[in-house]
């Protein structure tokens, strides 16, 4: 996998009337923007599982993943696909993929380093396939003894697979006019739990907190919601007591504040514990016959959508 974020174009130019344009210049316009594209789904929505990507191994020792969403470390955008027979492209409308078959992956396209290997040597890496290959493709009924790795003990790995195709000999149509193209393989990679460690050990984010743990350590914080009836919007004082009395009730304010202490002491990052505190007090110290102007926003805030877990 090459990574795409090593160097970040920060400027481009603009055309102009008459212009020389080199591949430089169309280059660099290409890499600002999928620059700053990959950089938003990285620093806004953030890298790992979205949704689906369930797995699971049936009787028959096969391995199940459900369609899922995911964004790589690199800021692309992963999803299972299987191939149009007919059309040739790509079909991402599917439930599940059932792999049957695997291989051994070798990652020499474009070495994955350090994550990939220990010292010169790779890690064993085994590819899932959703159906038989050629000669060097086994099922994966006969990982465990070819490989001492059964399904249900193996780490699934997302992988994707970046390359630039090695150039054809040159022709008379192809030789200027075609560009390099970049080859994008989504590849399922199963790996020992000793090995996943090991790719885990280079991620200092992931490898400095457990975040497994922490997650199951967060309390369910669902919201009060607020039924409004027609008639509620008649008299604002009594629509503004409604909100304030969801906004108070079942003690929901303190055990937001519980939950916001669980989840900053496991960041490590209880020096901004008091902050919130204080934040928390000053937004929601008010009685229900003192209701503040900005009711809705501050029973918002800990309304729908804003519970941790």
């Amino acid at each position: 996998m090459s990574n795409k974020l090593t160097e970040i174009t920060t400027q481009y130019r603009r055309f102009a009337k008459n212009q020389v344009l080199t591949e430089a210049h169309l280059n660099q316009v290409l890499d600002y923007f999928d620059d700053q594209d990959r950089l938003s789904r990285i620093c806004l929505t953030g890298v790992g599982i979205v949704c689906g990507f369930k797995v699971s191994c049936n009787e028959a020792g096969e391995l199940e993943i459900t369609q899922g969403t995911g964004v790589t470390t690199d800021g692309d955008l992963f999803h299972l696909y299987k191939l149009d027979e007919e059309l040739g492209g790509k079909i991402i409308d599917i439930e599940k993929l059932t792999y049957t078959h695997y291989r051994v992956y070798e990652n020499d396209k474009s070495p994955y380093t350090p994550f990939f290997y220990q010292g010169e040597n790779q890690i064993a890496l085994f590819e899932a396939l959703t159906e038989e290959g050629d000669e060097d493709t086994f099922p994966l009924s006969e990982l465990e003894a070819n490989e001492g790795l059964t399904v249900k003990d193996a780490v699934v790995l997302l992988y994707l697979e970046t390359y630039e195709k090695e150039q054809d000999l040159c022709v008379s149509l192809t030789c200027d006019n075609q560009g390099l193209e970049i080859i994008g393989n989504y590849k399922v990679l199963l790996v020992s739990k000793p090995n996943a460690a090991h790719i885990k050990s280079f991620d200092t984010t992931l490898s400095e907190i457990d975040y497994q743990e922490l997650f199951y350590q967060l309390p369910e914080l669902l919201s009060n919601r607020a039924i409004m009836l027609r008639e509620d919007f008649h008299h604002y004082p009594g629509l503004k007591d409604k909100f304030a009395s969801e906004t108070l009730k079942n003690n929901l304010i303190s055990r937001v504040r519980n939950a916001y202490d669980t989840l900053l002491n496991g960041l490590g990052l209880t020096e901004i514990r008091d902050i919130i505190n204080l934040k928390l007090d000053d937004l929601f110290a008010f009685t229900p016959g003192d209701v503040p102007p900005d009711f809705q926003y501050r029973y918002d805030l800990q309304g729908p959508g804003s519970y941790l877990s």
